[in-house]
C-alpha cells in the first residue's frame, strides 16, 4: 500500500503561569485512510486550535480556578479521493466548562460539506450541581451520503436507503441522578 507521509507543521505553546494552555497545530496533506482502512479516502489540510483556562499551577502553588474551560476549534479543507476529487470542508468548535454550579460540553458548531452534501449541527450536554443532566441538540443533513464518510457502509448494506436530507431538534432531561 501507499506509505503514510503527512506533513505536520505546528507549534505548541504552553503557558501555565496564568492558568492557561494553548496548542495550535497546522496539518497538511493528511490522509486518514492511511491510518485506518475504515476511514474515508480523502486528503485534508487545515488547523486545530485547543485552549484551556483555569488550570492549576503544575507545581501545586496555585489551585485550579473556580471555572475550568477547554475550547477546541477545527477548520479543515481537502478533497475526497472519489467521486472525482470533490472538495470538502470540516469545521467545528467544542467547548467544555466545569464549575461548582454546572458542567457543560457544548458542540457549538459542526459543519461538514462534501460532494454537494451538508451536515450541520449543535449539541449541549449540561450537568447541574444537583446532579441532573440535560441534553439538547439540533441538526440538519442535506443530501448526506454515509458511504462517503464510512466506506464499510455500502449502498447494499444500507438497503439502497443511503442518501438523507433531514432536520432534527431534541431535548432530554434526567429525572434521576446519574
Amino acid at each position: 500500500g501507499a506509505a503514510f507521509d503527512p506533513t505536520l507543521d505546528g507549534k505548541v505553546r504552553v503557558s501555565v503561569v496564568d492558568g492557561n494552555a494553548k496548542l495550535d497545530l497546522t496539518l497538511a496533506a493528511v490522509r486518514p485512510a492511511l491510518l485506518d482502512a475504515r476511514a474515508p479516502a480523502m486528503t485534508l489540510s487545515g488547523t486545530l486550535a485547543v485552549q484551556a483556562t483555569g488550570l492549576p499551577a503544575p507545581d501545586g502553588s496555585r489551585p485550579a480556578g473556580q471555572t475550568l474551560q477547554a475550547r477546541s476549534r477545527l477548520a479543515l479543507e481537502g478533497r475526497l479521493d472519489a467521486p472525482h476529487g470533490a472538495p470538502l470542508t470540516l469545521k467545528g468548535e467544542l467547548v467544555a466548562e466545569r464549575s461548582r454550579e454546572r458542567s457543560t460540553i457544548e458542540w457549538r458548531e459542526l459543519d461538514v460539506r462534501a460532494a454537494g452534501a451538508r451536515l450541520q449541527g449543535q449539541a449541549l450536554l449540561a450537568r447541574a450541581a444537583d446532579g441532573t443532566w440535560q441534553l439538547t441538540s439540533q441538526g440538519e443533513a442535506s443530501d448526506f451520503d454515509p458511504t462517503t464518510w464510512w466506506p464499510a457502509a455500502t449502498a447494499a448494506r444500507l438497503n439502497g436507503r443511503w442518501q438523507r436530507s433531514e432536520e432534527h431538534t431534541s431535548e432530554l432531561q434526567s429525572l434521576a441522578y446519574l
